[in-house]
């Protein structure tokens, strides 16, 4: 029960410090977080879209392009066999950091993106033109790739995904700091009557030598 406790009052304690974030970022927040959710087909947790979407505007990278980038990456790891989290973490640095061997894990080469800046190195353009450059990438991929389509990985992912806001919400619903609180004496307590037994007992050991030594 402790350990259930403090899962959830550390899943709760995420949440809501990168849900708080979020919309204090986007005044628009529920529409983009719905945006990215039908972007990766329900395949990325709220939690790691808010995140990302926040590490993403942080490195310099527009918010509209984010859902197309996403179902990108979301595609391309269903072609790979790769985590969706991870490709998703992967685009987001890439373009941020202007980091060809970054998304190089999604399959866009160096030389694809030389090309669209005319044999120009990454690292001297814009974040703003990395990210239009690997959109349409992105968008030229999407349509020889077909789509994403379901599988069994992908419904795997889903029920991931479902169990998470299960817990999320099953957290906000509980007083888990109350709880929490509780055990934490209770702990204390228990070290507290352990250390007085110990401490009964070394007395116990020093009157014992003394009486035998008189």
């Amino acid at each position: 029960v402790a350990s259930f406790t403090i899962e959830m009052a550390r899943l709760q304690g995420n949440t809501e410090g990168v849900q708080r974030a979020f919309e204090r970022a986007f005044p628009n927040s529920f529409t983009i977080l719905q945006n990215l959710r039908a972007a990766t087909r329900g395949t990325v947790t709220d939690f790691e879209l808010m995140q990302r979407t926040l590490q993403a505007t942080n490195l310099g990278l527009e918010v509209q392009a984010l859902p197309q980038l996403f179902e990108f990456a979301a595609v391309r790891a269903q072609q790979t066999g790769e985590s969706v989290d991870y490709l998703v973490d992967s685009i987001v640095r890439g373009i941020g950091r202007k980091s060809p061997l970054i998304l190089d894990n999604l399959g866009i080469s160096a030389i694809r993106l030389k090309e669209k800046f005319d044999g120009a190195a990454l690292a001297s353009q814009s974040v703003a033109d990395v990210t239009r450059a690997v959109s349409e990438i992105a968008g030229e991929e999407l349509g020889k790739m077909g789509g994403h389509v379901d599988t069994a990985t992908t419904k795997v992912d889903r029920m991931n995904v479902a169990w998470t806001s299960l817990r999320t919400n099953l957290s906000k619903a509980i007083d888990s700091s109350a709880i929490i609180d509780f055990f934490t004496e209770a702990f204390n307590g228990m070290a507290r009557l352990l250390k007085g037994q110990k401490e009964i007992a070394r007395e116990s050991v020093q009157q014992r030598a003394a009486t035998e030594f008189q």
